[in-house]
């Protein structure tokens, strides 16, 4: 996390980005934050949850090997640092804190990548969804704390690929859904059900060779890295596929 000097005046409007590293941006300007390493974890935690958190379980999911009283002063120091490094909002705080609970602030201006992939996911707007997945949840960071969302989200974006590419499909945009699927399979190469759907996106818009070639590409790079040959349903449409291509027998008089 950088640390630099933000300006403190009111602003409109902040972007929390959390899809690869920590940033914070307004106005379409970045945002350092001037604070100590830790208050990275500390919004990034806040803006992932947006339920008021437990004081005792945040502070001991921030600072797991500390004691529970130094993780608390912990936590009180590093709420002190994250007030003092957003710049001020127009009439609205940051965070909302009492004795017991900590979040940030519903009302305040703020707008984070995490929360919006996610709405876009439910409202269908797949493409949107992908475009805002840039990268893995805070990839730089390692807190234990961090390691179910990032999966979670992980796999909530595969599932959008794999939605995108079915509904380009179905509507006949065969580049735009193979994009997709390439995007898919560099994520997760096991995907077969990709792997067929890229084969079949190929076969239906002519190009029946660089369909063939999806097949023997997976299945030499399934040979290569696991020593194993691809599922018996893909193997089908691969032999499905040659055998539509043969040239008829010519009959004999």
């Amino acid at each position: 996390l950088a640390l630099l000097h933000p300006h403190r005046r009111g602003v409109r409007r902040i972007r929390v980005y959390l899809f690869g590293a920590l940033r914070i941006a307004t106005a379409g300007r970045a945002l350092p934050l001037s604070a100590p390493p830790r208050t990275g974890p500390l919004l990034a935690y806040l803006a992932l949850h947006e339920a008021p958190q437990d004081r005792r379980t945040l502070a001991a999911a921030l600072w797991p090997d500390s004691d529970p009283d130094e993780a608390r002063a912990n936590l009180r120091r590093h709420l002190h640092y994250l007030k003092q490094a957003l710049p001020e909002a127009e009439g609205t705080p940051w965070l909302r804190t009492d004795g017991s609970h900590v979040r940030l602030e519903p009302a305040a201006p703020v707008w984070i990548d995490v929360r919006a992939f996610e709405d876009a996911v439910r409202a269908g707007e797949l493409e949107a969804a992908a475009a805002l997945y840039a990268d893995h949840l805070l990839p730089e960071i390692d807190d234990e704390w961090l390691l179910a969302e990032r999966g979670r989200l992980r796999s909530t974006f595969v599932a959008a690929l794999a939605s995108l590419a079915e509904r380009h499909a179905e509507a006949g945009r065969a580049p735009e859904a193979l994009a997709v699927l390439e995007r898919l399979l560099q994520e997760n190469p096991l995907r077969e059900d990709a792997v067929r759907m890229a084969m079949r996106v190929r076969y239906a818009g002519g190009d029946r060779a660089g369909a063939l070639s999806t097949f023997e590409r997976f299945a030499r790079w399934l040979e290569g890295e696991l020593g194993v040959e691809p599922m018996r349903e893909t193997r089908a449409l691969f032999e499905t596929m040659v055998r539509e291509l043969e040239p008829p027998p010519v009959s004999g008089r």
